[in-house]
This record gives structure tokens, C-alpha cells and sequence, in this order.
């Protein structure tokens, strides 16, 4: 009896330990499909891993380079941002001679223009003068013309008068009155060229004077004949 119970305790132990068995086997070979779909997914993984790697050695490259190109791209910009530095103070120095050089020119265009008015008004009280000058001269020569004819016709009826009484008196008479008629020419000669009576001749060269005008030749040609004619009466 105690055997009987002992192998149906066996037979019992048997049947659970098989029925585990298969279990367990079951189990087995579900963790091996497992087992290959996680192999082909680590592969995959790994596989992942070296794209990965690889991708990330080449954007270090890229980047790099980048890097280096900025860094170039920066120092030429630094090198830009002085020369435009420079130009833009060159810009402002050349502004501000140009500013100069034009309130320069106005003050000598203003400068011109006082000029010129000053000049015009001086040319003028030139052309007043000399108008006023060859009037004056024109008048003076008739003057002097005039007083020199009533001279001689004064001295002449002296001179006839005064003859009877002494050669030496009449002379000395003759010699006054050509002297007074020769300061009345002198004086209408100065008068036309522009000179004062008591002033001696010019010390310029003659061939720096200006040309006589008509009145100044006149009155010098009466001059001369006047002396011609004193000449030959003294001779006489």
C-alpha cells in the first residue's frame, strides 16, 4: 500500500514536471523568434549608430569649415569697417576744405565785385576829370590865346611910343612883354595836358607820355610860332 501511494506520488510528480516541460519549451521557443528579431533589430540599431557616427563626423568637418570661413568672413568685415572708417573721415576732412574753398570764393567774388564797382566808380571820376581837364584846357588856350594877342596889341603902340625915348628902355619894355605872353602860352599848354602852372615838366621818358590831343597840339604849335616870331624881331 505505502508503494502504491509512492508511485502514484511519483506518477503525479512526473506528469507535473512533463507538463512544466512543455510549458517552459513553449516559452523557449518564443524567446527564440525573440531572440532573432532582436538580433535584426540591434544590427539595425548598430547599423544606425554608424550612419549616425559618420553623419555627425562630417557636420564636425562642415562645421568647422564654416567656422574657419565666418572667422575669415569676420576679419575681412573688421578690415571693411576701418577702410570705411578711414573714408568716411577722409569723406568729412575733404567736406570741410571744399566747405572752405567755397566761403573763399565768395569772399574773392565779393571782393571782385568791390573791386570792379570800386573801379568803375574810379573810372568815372577819371572820365569826369579829364572831360572836366580838356574843358578847362580848351577854355585856357582861348584865354591864353587871347590875353597873348591883346598883349601885343598893347606892347606894340608902347613900343612905338616909347622908341624916341631910349633904345635900352624899349628893349627891356619888348623883353617883359614877351615874357608875359610866353607864361600865358605855357600855362594854357599845362593846363590842357593836365598839369598845374607852378609844377615843372614831367620826368618821365617821352616815349612813355601819352599823345598830345588836338588842343595840346595847337596851343604847342602857336608857342613855337610865337617864338619864331620873338626870335626874329630880336634879330631884327
Amino acid at each position: 500500500m505505502v508503494s502504491f501511494l509512492i508511485d502514484a506520488a511519483l506518477a503525479v510528480m512526473l506528469v507535473t514536471a512533463t507538463v512544466y516541460l512543455v510549458i517552459v519549451n513553449k516559452r523557449l521557443k518564443l524567446l527564440r523568434n525573440g531572440q532573432s528579431e532582436i538580433n535584426a533589430l540591434v544590427s539595425t540599431f548598430s547599423k544606425s549608430i554608424d550612419d549616425t557616427d559618420a553623419s555627425m563626423k562630417r557636420m564636425v568637418a562642415s562645421a568647422t569649415e564654416i567656422a574657419a570661413r565666418l572667422s575669415d568672413d569676420l576679419d575681412r568685415a573688421k578690415g571693411m569697417k576701418e577702410d570705411m572708417a578711414l573714408i568716411l573721415g577722409s569723406c568729412e576732412r575733404t567736406t570741410a576744405r571744399m566747405e572752405e574753398s567755397v566761403q573763399h570764393a565768395r569772399a574773392l567774388l565779393r571782393r571782385l565785385d568791390e573791386g570792379a564797382m570800386a573801379g568803375a566808380m574810379r573810372g568815372g571820376r577819371d572820365r569826369m576829370r579829364r572831360e572836366m581837364a580838356d574843358a578847362d584846357g580848351t577854355s585856357g588856350i582861348g584865354a591864353g590865346i587871347a590875353a597873348g594877342i591883346a598883349a601885343g596889341s598893347m606892347a606894340k603902340p608902347a613900343e612905338a611910343e616909347a622908341a624916341p625915348a631910349s633904345p635900352l628902355l624899349s628893349a627891356l619894355k619888348a623883353a617883359e612883354v614877351d615874357k608875359g605872353e610866353f607864361q600865358a602860352l605855357e600855362t594854357a599848354l599845362r593846363a590842357v595836358s593836365g598839369q598845374p602852372a607852378e609844377t615843372a615838366a614831367p620826368s618821365t621818358p617821352a616815349s612813355s607820355a601819352p599823345a598830345p590831343t588836338g588842343p595840346a597840339k595847337a596851343a604847342a604849335s602857336a608857342f613855337y610860332a610865337r617864338l619864331r616870331t620873338v626870335g626874329s624881331e630880336t634879330s631884327a
